[in-house]
């Protein structure tokens, strides 16, 4: 082994040892707890099974060590095999950029499924890169399984099994004849993991299994305006579809009243990320109360009279989801300092806002100006656009049989269009915001240091161990 290959290695260990003692260190001696805590704890009907039985085999005492041990180990992995891939300088910068953000070491120390889901997205990452390597059916049987894992713990991972395929149709060394059996592999590994992890869920809750699909698609409904919504009056029965068919035409008009006022203003995007989050809990419980039915029955309602109204305004649902999607990519709507007077003085002249009583108080409360958002801010606007660049360019060489992509191109690929299609995904099925951002940033981290790669091999040698078509 040559002596510059094992230096790096012994370089990258000893600071993985370094960020161990770290986090481990600064751990707090109980996880931090969120509302959507106690869904996980207490498995409820509307989450996967992956996390809940992680926490039942781990005991509360442990759960802070352990989730940053496999935080750790599966990004030491990852950078690992992103150094042997492309150039052995990516794999400390990748270590210490998922392993010491602030957000990664919160999600290690919380009780909330990226807990869990961080360590499984750094292992996909980290065998889909291998792949370049040693493609093999197994690996790409493996590969397709982690992907099922990741679903099963948060469900807006399902198109990452799509930006494996991508990857691997791009290894240019492999006839599509090789390739196809590793796919149709990852294809079946995903599905057993998924079908397993729901066939489990079922065998628990019964027929009181649910999704949270009901609940978003009901949420985003109520923010889309039609034209004879006024012409609907309050529900004569009590008839549980006739109360949040109203709730939809007649009750939430008034938050679509105040965002339709403002969509071109500063605050608009607070006001609509807030409202889209409350309408899915807070802001229906007074229907709630009034339904007694399961959460089960509850939700396919919602989910049939979502989808209903989605349907009827398909233009102002895509504009919604657009808004949804800039939001993981423009941070600090609130606390940009050229911003936060500006929504504050908003919030102040126009209360009461609609639904007050249900919009947490936190969320009506000044807030500090951060000057750290003069430069995370514009950062990640940049990150977004290269992001997309990277994505743009991988769909382009997918069409063009005759180019020759390297591993850093490759893996560059995999990580832009696992971003871009969850993100997508995300913003069509969820609400955007800085926590599901994070929730992709070891993809995020592997893309600008692949995308980096050309730059540290004029700084030194690789390692001698990239991909054979490289």
């Amino acid at each position: 082994m040559p002596l510059h290959r094992t230096s790096h290695r012994l370089a990258l260990a000893v600071l993985a040892i370094l960020i161990s003692a770290y986090a481990i260190a600064t751990s707090p001696s109980q996880p931090f707890t969120t509302p959507d805590s106690i869904l996980y704890q207490n498995f409820s009907v509307t989450i996967t099974a992956i996390y809940p039985v992680f926490l039942r085999l781990i005991p509360a005492s442990l759960l802070v060590f352990a989730q940053t041990l496999l935080l750790l180990a599966s990004a030491v992995w990852l950078a690992f095999e992103l150094g042997r891939a492309t150039h052995p300088l990516a794999a400390p910068l990748c270590l210490a950029a998922i392993a010491l953000n602030p957000g990664m070491l919160g999600f290690a120390r919380s009780i909330l499924s990226e807990g869990l889901f961080e360590p499984l997205l750094c292992c996909f990452l980290a065998l889909s890169i291998r792949y370049l390597r040693f493609p093999s059916p197994s690996c790409a049987a493996a590969i397709g399984a982690l992907a099922g894992l990741c679903v099963s713990t948060r469900p807006i991972a399902y198109p990452l099994v799509l930006s494996f395929i991508v990857m691997a149709l791009l290894a240019r060394s492999l006839s599509l004849k090789a390739v196809r059996p590793a796919l149709v592999l990852a294809l079946a590994g995903a599905v057993g993991v998924i079908g397993a992890e729901r066939i489990y869920s079922r065998a628990l809750h019964g027929g009181e299994l649910t999704t949270i699909a009901g609940k978003h698609l009901y949420a985003k409904a109520a923010l889309l305006s039609l034209p004879d919504d006024a012409s609907h009056a309050a529900p004569a029965s009590s008839d549980p579809e006739d109360i949040l068919r109203s709730g939809l035409t007649t009750d939430f008009e008034p938050i679509r009243a105040l965002l339709n006022a403002h969509r071109d203003e500063i605050p608009y995007p607070v006001l609509e990320s807030f409202y889209e989050g409350c309408l899915q809990l807070e802001c229906i419980q007074s229907l709630r109360d009034k339904i007694p039915l399961s959460e089960a029955r509850f939700n396919d309602i919602r989910f049939r009279l979502g989808l209903e109204r989605i349907l009827q305004a398909p233009l102002q649902f895509f504009q919604l989801t657009w808004q949804n999607y800039k939001d993981l990519w423009v941070l600090f709507p609130r606390g940009y300092p050229a911003f936060a007077p500006v929504v504050d003085a908003f919030i102040a002249t126009n209360r009461p806002l609609p639904f007050e009583a249900s919009i947490p108080p936190f969320l009506l409360t000044p807030r500090p100006a951060s000057n750290l958002a003069y430069i995370v801010r514009p950062a990640f606007i940049g990150v977004g656009a290269l992001t997309h660049l990277a994505f743009l360019a991988s769909t382009i060489l997918l069409f063009m049989p005759r180019a020759t992509p390297g591993p850093a191109t490759r893996i560059a690929g995999l990580a832009a269009t696992a971003i871009v299609l969850v993100f997508t995904f995300n913003a069509f099925t969820g609400v955007g915001g800085p926590r599901y951002m994070m929730g992709m940033w070891p993809a995020i981290v592997l893309m600008l240091a692949a995308i980096a790669a050309p730059v540290f091999k004029t700084i030194g040698p690789d390692d001698g161990e990239a991909a054979p078509d490289a």
